[in-house]
This record gives C-alpha cells, sequence and structure tokens, in this order.
C-alpha cells in the first residue's frame, strides 16, 4: 500500500473476538491499519452507525476507497485486501506445505534447481524469518523470476 494512501481502518472493541481476529489477519499479511477501540473512543460509534444502517457492527473495517466490510470473513478480507489464493500455474515440480524457516528453505532450494515451487500457507509466508532482514535470514536468494510463488490456503 502507498504511504500516501490513507491506511485501512478498523472499528471495534478491545473484548471483541472477530476484531481481534481482523486485526491480527491483517498484521499477519503486513497489511497497515488505524485501529479504533470504540470503548476508548466511544464518539466514534456514531461512524460505524451510520455505515451499517444504524446498527453497532464490529469490526467495520474502511478502506482508503470510501467502501467498508462489515464483520469480515478472512475469506472475505483476503479478496478485498487482493491476496492471491489461487496458484498460477497448472503443474509445479515441488509444493511446500508451510512458510516457515524450514518451508522457505526448502523453496530456496528448489529454486535454486530451477524447480517450479508452490508454497501453501495459512497466513503470511515467513513467520520471524519474514521480519528480519532478508540479507541476513534468507541469503542467496534467486532472482525474483525464480522465486516461489506464494498463495495462501
Amino acid at each position: 500500500m502507498a504511504s500516501s494512501e490513507t491506511p485501512i481502518t478498523v472499528y471495534g472493541a478491545s473484548w471483541c473476538p472477530d476484531c481481534r481476529r481482523a486485526k491480527q489477519f491483517l498484521a499477519s499479511h503486513r497489511v497497515a491499519y488505524e485501529w479504533i477501540d470504540l470503548e476508548e473512543f466511544p464518539e466514534k460509534t456514531a461512524e460505524v452507525e451510520a455505515r451499517n444502517d444504524g446498527k453497532r457492527i464490529i469490526p467495520t473495517i474502511v478502506f482508503p476507497d470510501g467502501t467498508f466490510l462489515a464483520e469480515p470473513s478472512n475469506d472475505e478480507l483476503a479478496d478485498r485486501i487482493g491476496l492471491s489464493r489461487v496458484a498460477s500455474e497448472k503443474e509445479y515440480d515441488l509444493i511446500i506445505v508451510g512458510a516457515g524457516p524450514t518451508g522457505l528453505t526448502t523453496a530456496i532450494y528448489g529454486a535454486r534447481e530451477n524447480a517450479k515451487v508452490l508454497i501453501v500457507e495459512k497466513s503470511a509466508p515467513g513467520a520471524r524469518p519474514a521480519s528480519r532482514s532478508a540479507s541476513t535470514t534468507i541469503r542467496d536468494f534467486p532472482t525474483a523470476s525464480a522465486a516461489p510463488s506464494w498463495p495462501s490456503a
């Protein structure tokens, strides 16, 4: 997301399990968002009610273009933020389930051998390695054209 864009705004409450799930989903996919806790800022409740025909539905997630989702599932959020959940090829030489450190290392070795690699992951790839410097964690990754595909399960 471009830094000049208004971030996604998530309206909710800390006690709401759907709000925690939506926040975790966005964070795991490294999507910037602004959190507005309606318990802390009750005056913002009017903004939620205005979008939801007078109902206090949380989480209500407002996107930079002004559209919103109320109580979205992870699938609805994935579709709205443009996550690819479908493999781009019909055939792969190597399919890896799990994009933790071992899965990513396997993908690197497969890509080095010019294998078509697909990684299936339920959330964002990398776990801790993705948050570290690529030069120290995953050295010698092949060029972008040889990098594995990353759809989420």
